[in-house]
């Protein structure tokens, strides 16, 4: 066999090897991308969780028979606050009591609607930063944990 040949048969070789790589790694994203998240190995399908609760003079309560304020990581939450009472309130949600980040004013009669991606697991915060209402006992809290890993 000559050199030139050889080297031609190399480069050959090294070309048929690189598209195959490209073709294959093709195909991996595409069953990477089309495979749902749930199906891979310990992962979580995160989901919606939606709360309804109502505020009024001193209290924040869970509307109705909805499931304990229990969310996981990766969840987008959404927290929908009817003001029932007499007064005006400004809500807050927070890890840490009277340190508000953005609070939300709502009237008597309104209802505001909260939403974010639980990302952190531990104890939020939901309060009244009228510095009065927060003193009388305005808040709730729930909780972010870790979601169950699937196998």
């Amino acid at each position: 066999m000559y050199p030139v040949n050889y080297s031609i048969t190399a480069k050959i070789s090294r070309k048929a090897l690189l598209t195959s790589l490209a073709v294959i790694l093709a195909l991996f994203g595409v069953m990477v991308a089309v495979a749902p998240r749930s199906t891979w190995p310990g992962s979580y399908e995160s989901s919606q969780k939606v709360f309804h609760l109502t505020v009024q003079e001193w209290a924040f309560n869970q509307a109705g028979d909805e499931d304990p304020m229990v969310v996981n990581t990766q969840d987008r939450v959404t927290l929908l606050i009817q003001n029932t009472g007499e007064l005006t309130h400004w809500v807050a949600l927070t890890q840490v009591v009277g340190v508000e980040l953005n609070a939300h004013r709502i009237d008597p009669g309104f209802t505001t609607k909260l939403e974010f991606a639980a990302s952190v697991p531990g104890e939020l915060y939901l309060t009244c930063t009228i510095p009065e209402h927060l003193q009388q006992g305005m808040k709730t809290s729930f909780t972010v944990q870790n979601p169950p890993v699937q196998t």
